[in-house]
């Protein structure tokens, strides 16, 4: 786990731009509102935008049908995002 001088949005927008992670979590509330809380609170705290650790790399350890799910899910999220993300 990495410790920040920041939250994790506030570490996004300073290495990215804050437009995409906007766009990101719009599509967020647009297509899944039931994730809305896993963005906002964890157990009252808000952790995207105040919590400052966070893992940074990604590894899986599932069942195929779950990894599957996983990418239907981030994946729609993703072309969806990519409608509005200026990729230049």
């Amino acid at each position: 786990m990495l410790t920040m001088p920041m939250s994790i949005y506030q570490n996004y927008c300073y290495s990215h731009l804050k437009e995409d992670i906007d766009i990101c979590i719009n599509k967020i509330k647009e297509l899944y509102p039931e994730y809305l809380d896993s963005i906002n609170i964890l157990g009252k705290r808000p952790i995207f935008y105040k919590l400052n650790k966070a893992y940074f790399y990604n590894m899986f350890i599932m069942k195929s049908t779950l990894f599957k799910e996983y990418c239907e899910w981030l994946f729609k999220i993703l072309f969806e995002c990519e409608k509005e993300i200026k990729i230049s």
